[in-house]
């Protein structure tokens, strides 16, 4: 049995930066500006090879399976890239709703796409409203255009 990291992004992932993957282990990288389709999930070579699947495999996670449809090869917002060694997967989020998970295994980390007065606001609002549980974290990313 092989346990890693999984994050459910929704349609507009990545905010910024590249989102890589590649369609085979060792293949070369792509960028996307998007993440796995409903139904999808990606796997980080190391998890791949840890489970003994190949793309284009299924994978039961709980009551669901997901078709591994790439290979996860960077995120453009995932903390200490290089220090962190655990493996890695991404899903779309409408196929974690799907999941009976205990809420306290479940971390929440909202980026969000706005500017300095947006952002003023969002942090006055916040000061106002308790975390949904202690693991949740509110994180904000500030995208100049």
């Amino acid at each position: 049995m092989a346990t890693g990291n999984a994050k459910a992004v929704a349609e507009d992932y990545p905010l910024q930066g590249e989102l890589l993957s590649a369609a085979f282990p060792g293949g070369p990288d792509r960028a996307s500006s998007q993440g796995p389709a409903v139904g999808e999930i990606w796997l980080d070579s190391r998890l791949l090879a840890a489970l003994g699947l190949k793309v284009g495999e299924r994978l039961r996670i709980g009551n669901r399976q997901l078709n591994v449809t790439r290979i996860l090869v960077h995120e453009p917002d995932r903390l200490m890239e290089g220090h962190n060694v655990e493996m890695r997967a991404l899903l779309h989020r409408t196929d974690l709703q799907q999941f009976a998970a205990f809420d306290d295994i479940i971390q929440h980390r909202y980026l969000v796409g706005a500017n300095a007065q947006q952002i003023g606001a969002i942090l006055q609002w916040q000061k106002t409203r308790p975390f949904p549980s202690p693991m949740a974290h509110f994180c904000l990313m500030a995208i100049c255009s």
